[in-house]
């Protein structure tokens, strides 16, 4: 798949200032292989070391979609797009500051979340619910989510990990990643579908979830509480 035919099928544009958009794309066969023209070399040979095939698609468009983003915000081809990694491993786009354009990706299964923030740092998290065993070990990391709203969310496994999407989606949006305990993490939800306060290591932030397919839960964090925010589902 070349860059052009990329951004036909999944438009990935930029949003304004202050804005934020996240998209979700169903990884299927077709538009894995596509995608695989604008990866590098190294970054196809990182996802055919991995063992199984969804895991393999879904980080063939992540990438994939990652890059077009990228391309889009420097004004040159994906596959053009030099990649550099932060301490942390955080890859940044050569030549875009994280204050400038911010992007981050994720997947979970074969469904793969891209969220762009221009002006705005984020971080954003998908987690599958369908199948899933939570172990003492993730219930005990998110100890620090809580509130009211969330213990609306009846179902145990999704509630737990709802939760950690929403500390996935800080600790991506800080930068640092598990680098940083869980337990430096805090927030109240307040609310399902709206922005909550959060704190990552004393510096505040803002977390809130968004609209999933059946089987999955997602969060997205940023710096402030931005209004000019889009989800765009292409599943």
């Amino acid at each position: 798949m070349d860059a052009q035919s990329l951004g036909e099928t999944h438009r990935i544009e930029i949003p304004p200032a202050g804005g934020v958009r996240v998209w979700l794309i169903r990884a299927s066969p077709e538009l894995a292989e596509r995608s695989r023209a604008v990866l590098s070399a190294e970054e196809q040979a990182d996802i055919d070391r991995l063992a199984r095939e969804r895991d393999r698609l879904a980080a063939t468009v992540s990438r994939a979609a990652w890059r077009q983003a990228a391309g889009n915000a420097l004004g040159i081809e994906p596959g053009d797009v030099e990649v550099e990694r932060t301490g942390y491993g955080r890859p940044l786009p050569l030549g875009l500051e994280r204050t400038v354009t911010d992007l981050n990706s994720s997947h979970a299964s074969d469904l793969v979340g891209l969220a762009v923030g221009r002006g705005v740092r984020i971080g954003v998290d998908l987690e599958m619910t369908t199948g899933v065993q939570v172990d003492d070990h993730i219930s005990h990391a998110v100890e620090s989510i809580t509130g009211p709203a969330i213990e609306l969310i009846q179902d145990r496994t999704e509630r737990i990990l709802f939760a950690w999407s929403v500390l996935e989606a800080l600790l991506k949006a800080d930068g640092r990643g598990m680098h940083l305990s869980p337990s430096m993490v805090s927030t109240e939800i307040r609310t399902l579908w709206g922005w909550n306060a959060a704190r990552v290591a004393g510096t505040a932030w803002w977390v809130r979830r968004f609209e999933t397919p059946g089987g999955f839960v997602g969060a997205v964090a940023a710096a402030g509480p931005v209004v000019d925010i889009d989800f765009i589902r292409s599943v």
